[in-house]
């Protein structure tokens, strides 16, 4: 039996990196902070969808995970239209993430508990690395705002912000107690963390799912509850935490300070997207009614890890939301404007599958992960989909405000067996889109457990016409 996950909020969280403790190193020789090794370029990787583009108004920054059973380490190569940048790839041990400054040209990379901060050329920046949390702490996300970077760490029995300015200085904030387990007045429910993130203005927040524990098939565990908490470096903000019943996705951030959730029963008609204000009311409105089942990523039923997740909307800069059901028999995306009403020419519907990555094909069930659309600044919405026939690779479809397929798209691999994984855009409207490619000549990797060893990394950097400016491998096995 097939199952499809795919890489959006999880009720069992993850953090950022799950990592070693993270040192710099040249090859696998520990150096300095202030001494950075080179490793070759392209990136010698297996590829895999820990792969992160990530634009900034300096460039774009690919960070390739390494593994070699169970340590790790992480290259991160910077990109200047199409070309490496001087001082780059760097290496650091460990499972780690990058995040670029929103005032100038440096960027932020956390590893486990360590936090870096590099400027353009690559070098580290005075002050740093610094430690963001204890030995038992993980960091789950991190944003950067007005040149601080604001990290919101975890431990077993509470999570907390953490603000560390420009220059390495580390402050704590609020310590947030997280109650997970029994609940009393709730019929013998359970309290569990869903996500775990940070607003791009700082603002850390908490899903808390409220369930009936159960078994499995029509037995599973039953949500009867969601809990949102926003805290800052003071505390819990004022209004919060909100609750919404049943289910209901991690927010996401709009204009304008709005707050945006997928709500609804999970096994039933309908779907609600809800706007709330930065005190946790609804906007009079602004919510829209969607006349689908709340779509969950992945199976509805629990695994083992008690692993699924809502899927959260996805909003534009004009306040207009969409949501995608998960479905392996087409695409469908539905849109609504800032005022809570479709816009006109969706919904949009296509025949083609949106692509997905097997990353165990073998096991029962086998595992795939569903790789995720993107909403441009513009409206824009791109859509990995899967190849039309064995001839060709997969590809990217680009659609208007008005659900409109725009010109110049889909971008189309010729390669059979190439794949779409992930897209995003940069601050000057540059679609950056990782192409993954099998090898011209089959080399028969082991394909249970490692389909695609034998496969390169490309990135191409397409106009919103269509046109591909640059293209450029960054990882080859």
């Amino acid at each position: 039996m097939h199952q499809v996950r795919s890489r959006r909020e999880w009720f069992r969280p993850r953090p950022l990196a799950v990592a070693l403790a993270a040192t710099l190193m040249v090859g696998s020789a520990p150096v300095t902070a202030a001494t950075i090794g080179h490793p070759s370029f392209p990136i010698r990787a297996a590829v895999s969808m820990g792969i992160q583009l990530v634009p900034s108004a300096s460039g774009l920054y690919v960070v390739v995970p390494r593994w070699r059973g169970n340590s790790a380490d992480t290259a991160i190569a910077a990109l200047d239209g199409g070309h490496l940048r001087p001082g780059w790839p760097i290496l650091l041990t460990g499972s780690c993430t990058l995040v670029p400054s929103d005032i100038d040209a440096s960027v932020r990379v956390i590893c486990a508990q360590r936090a870096f901060a590099f400027d353009r050329t690559g070098r580290v920046m005075p002050g740093w690395p610094v430690f963001v949390g204890g030995a038992a702490t993980s960091v789950w996300d991190a944003v950067v705002v007005n040149g601080e970077l604001v990290a919101l760490t975890r431990n077993a029995t509470g999570a907390r912000l953490v603000r560390v300015s420009a220059d390495g200085k580390v402050r704590s904030g609020f310590r947030l107690a997280i109650r997970e387990g029994p609940r009393s007045g709730c019929g013998g429910c359970e309290a569990r963390v869903g996500a775990m993130g940070v607003a791009p203005d700082g603002t850390g927040y908490l899903v808390t799912y409220l369930m009936v524990p159960g078994g499995e098939g029509d037995n599973a565990d039953r949500v009867i509850g969601t809990e949102i908490t926003m805290l800052d470096l003071a505390g819990v903000r004022p209004g919060w935490p909100v609750r919404l019943d049943p289910v209901a996705s991690a927010p996401v951030f709009g204009p304008g300070g709005r707050i945006y959730v997928t709500q609804g029963t999970g096994d039933r008609a309908p779907t609600y997207i809800l706007v709330l204000d930065r005190e946790g009311h609804r906007i009079a409105g602004a919510s829209a009614r969607l006349p689908i089942e709340l779509p969950m990523d992945g199976n509805s039923w629990m695994d083992g890890e008690g692993t699924w997740s809502v899927v959260a909307p996805l909003v534009a800069d004009d306040g207009s939301s969409v949501v995608m059901p998960i479905t392996d028999a087409g695409t469908t995306a539905y849109r609504v404007d800032a005022s809570g009403r479709f816009r006109p020419g969706w919904t949009y519907r296509s025949p083609a599958v949106i692509e997905s990555v097997w990353t165990d094909p073998c096991s029962i069930p086998s595992w795939a992960v569903r790789t995720s659309p993107a909403l441009a600044a513009d409206g824009t919405l791109y859509v990995l989909r899967h190849a039309a026939s064995a001839r060709v690779g997969g590809s990217v479809v680009a659609i208007t405000l008005n659900g409109e397929l725009k010109r110049g798209w889909p971008i189309v691999l010729r390669r059979p067996g190439a794949e779409f994984w992930s897209v995003s855009e940069g601050p000057d409207g540059t679609a950056y889109l990782l192409a993954v490619e099998p090898p011209a000549r089959s080399t028969k990797p082991d394909e249970c457990y490692e389909p695609y060893a034998s496969y390169s990394g490309t990135v191409l950097a397409v106009g919103s016409d269509g046109v591909v400016r640059n293209r450029i491998t960054v990882v080859l096995p």
